[in-house]
């Protein structure tokens, strides 16, 4: 499965470094463990989105024998199987409202980007018929992006779509890799590559944009003087991603609101690492880490000293976790796991 890894936000601490405890001045939040169905005896779930008290993701099963896509409503316990009728395999990243976005594999080796309405036979194939292959990523009331490839260029082309295959617009520039990972009110965020001159050597390095519905219209928002950025959410006038000032620099994670001027540096100790991989325009989710330390799921306010540690609301015996989408409510999803055992899919219900 060719997956950016970017979009599968991980890294994060525990012993040595104090990732910080849970902030008095905030709301707690109660652990939910999402299911799978019991038919396929799932051995691995993870959550990467969530709106209006559902999630979306997908269960792996032992050995990786089958991968559907799911769709959780956490507050009552249920999942419902995704996979399109007749696709072997079915991965779930995106959702808004009753839309759910992600891809689904017709034969072993060819990804097609999907959209869903709440269950398996109302999926559309998003894939446009110039695409080697298509994933998306991030959906909102009227468009869903993500990323096509193609028999002409070897690289990734952020792509947009209105509810159909026809509907297919390439955000991506003419030269160099794009992916567009998430969309709010038709503005999308992702990234694209960009060329750096150090050490008389050309690098490739990552950008953050955002697109408003045409590749002309691409925004750079990667910090001035910065080497490397990437946007993975946005809602509500908020993008957030992840940074790093130099190469070898930990990367931070970022808020913007439009413009590469207006970033914010949330992480919260300079000895760490972290990505903001989702907002609701209010809050936002993520996970940092330090060096050779496990991850922690981590909420932000604006702010890096608005940092809360999710982690330590999970059960005892949890040693990574990741925060990965939020919802409108505040009620974020993610995942997390135990030393050398599955991950499980995770609900932490924001405590009114």
């Amino acid at each position: 499965m060719r997956l950016v890894t970017a979009r599968f936000c991980a890294l994060v601490l525990s012993c040595g470094i104090a990732l910080g405890a849970a902030n008095s001045s905030h709301a707690g939040y109660r652990v939910v463990f999402l299911p799978t169905p019991t038919v396929f005896r799932s051995f691995q779930a993870y959550a990467y989105g969530s709106s209006g008290g559902q999630q979306i993701g997908f269960e792996r099963g032992n050995e990786r024998t089958f991968e559907h896509a799911l769709l959780w409503n956490g507050a009552a316990n249920i999942a419902v199987d995704l996979n399109p009728p007749g696709y072997g395999r079915s991965y779930g990243f995106g959702i808004r409202g009753n839309r759910q976005v992600g891809e689904a594999l017709p034969i072993p080796t060819t990804e097609h980007a999907i959209l869903w309405q709440g269950t398996a036979q109302s999926f559309v194939d998003l894939h446009p018929a110039v695409a080697t292959d298509s994933v998306a990523y991030g959906v909102d009331d009227h468009y869903q992006v993500g990323f096509t490839t193609d028999n002409f260029t070897d690289h990734l082309n952020a792509a947009m779509w209105s509810g159909s295959a026809e509907s297919y617009v390439n955000l991506g520039p003419p030269f160099g890799g794009s992916v567009a990972y998430a969309v709010d009110e038709g503005v999308a965020v992702g990234y694209r590559e960009a060329f750096l001159y150090i050490g008389y050597r050309w690098w490739v390095s990552w950008h953050a944009v955002l697109w408003r519905g045409s590749r002309e219209s691409m925004v750079d928002l990667n910090p001035l003087g910065w080497s490397y950025s990437l946007a993975l959410g946005i809602r509500n006038g908020e993008q957030v991603g992840e940074g790093r000032s130099t190469p070898r620099r930990h990367r931070h994670a970022l808020l913007w609101r439009g413009t590469r001027e207006s970033v914010v540096d949330l992480n919260p100790n300079p000895g760490m690492t972290s990505t903001a991989c989702a907002t609701n325009g209010l809050q936002q989710v993520g996970y940092i880490s330090a060096y050779l330390v496990n991850a922690n799921a981590a909420v932000w306010s604006g702010t890096s000293t608005s940092f809360v540690n999710l982690h330590n609301f999970l059960p005892r015996g949890y040693d990574s976790s990741f925060a990965t989408g939020i919802d409108e409510e505040g009620n974020i999803s993610g995942y997390a796991w135990k030393p050398q055992r599955p991950a499980e899919a995770v609900l932490w219900r924001k405590i009114r």
